[in-house]
């Protein structure tokens, strides 16, 4: 059996981010991140398992507990994307059988406790430990529970759109920003089939296929003249890579994009 891997991450209310499920160091700690409101810690640990042939059908399995190590009952949890949703036991624990391999939308969520959403690449075989904060109501509960559940909501189709755009394309997640830590945004497409990359810092050029600028959009709306090194590498949340112009969604084959280049998709965390 290969080592236990894990990965943590924080998703702040309006600000969800990404986690990689590809394995890296092994590390035997295990830890919480906190943060501020609207705060989830998902500590994932990647179990590997040797049988390739089996992985496929392998279930995900799970649990979520309180900061002091509690289950909780009753927690929802949900893949969007694969359309399963399955409640935790009197444990904390949760099963959901056939996950694949790929990016999914996840999202967990109590009751009094602050939701979690997350774009998530998982592996057949995975375990989640997911730790949920309790969140203040206060007198106007039915206010403050309405806007929980509508942004968890909210974010879980955000995601699920992203999946789709992302399906033909190359993706690089912010989890992977941040572990190569690039100076600029264009170091990311070094080594990228159909892109190329000319010059450094904000003068760097990113060129497509017959040496034409690919088509680059943020958050679904397509720019002109648009320079990547003039965005933070650390406010990409998914950055996804298309080579050809037919590969891009149908929504963004606008009128005026250029035809001969592929395209730059980015979403920011927003």
């Amino acid at each position: 059996m290969q080592p236990v891997h894990r990965h943590h991450l924080t998703a702040a209310r309006g600000v969800f981010g990404i986690i990689e499920g590809a394995a890296r160091d092994a590390s035997s700690r295990a830890s919480r991140l906190r943060g501020r409101s609207l705060v989830a810690a998902l500590a994932v640990s990647v179990i590997g398992f040797p049988w390739q042939a089996l992985r496929a059908q392998l279930p995900m399995i799970g649990r979520v507990t309180t900061e002091q190590g509690a289950p909780i009952v009753g927690a929802e949890v949900r893949i969007e994307s694969r359309r399963a949703r399955v409640l935790t036991d009197s444990a904390g624990y949760f099963r959901i059988p056939d996950v694949g391999n790929g990016l999914v939308s996840f999202g967990v969520r109590r009751l009094g406790y602050q939701p979690l959403a997350e774009l998530l690449r998982v592996r057949a075989g995975d375990t989640l430990d997911i730790v949920l904060d309790r969140v203040s109501l206060g007198l106007d509960t039915v206010r403050v529970v309405a806007e929980l559940e509508e942004e968890w909501e909210r974010a879980l189709r955000r995601y699920g759109i992203m999946l789709q755009e992302a399906r033909l394309g190359s993706v690089i997640t912010a989890d992977d920003i941040a572990e190569r830590q690039p100076q600029w945004l264009s170091d990311m497409l070094y080594g990228q089939v159909g892109f190329t990359v000319v010059g450094n810092g904000t003068g760097a050029q990113v060129l497509g296929r017959s040496s034409c600028r690919p088509n680059i959009y943020v958050d679904g709306l397509h720019t002109m003249g648009f320079n990547l090194n003039n965005m933070q590498p650390g406010a990409v949340q998914l950055m996804v890579l298309y080579r050809n112009f037919t590969a891009l969604p149908s929504q963004l084959q606008v009128p005026f994009a250029d035809r001969r280049c592929g395209g730059i998709v980015i979403h920011t965390l927003r």
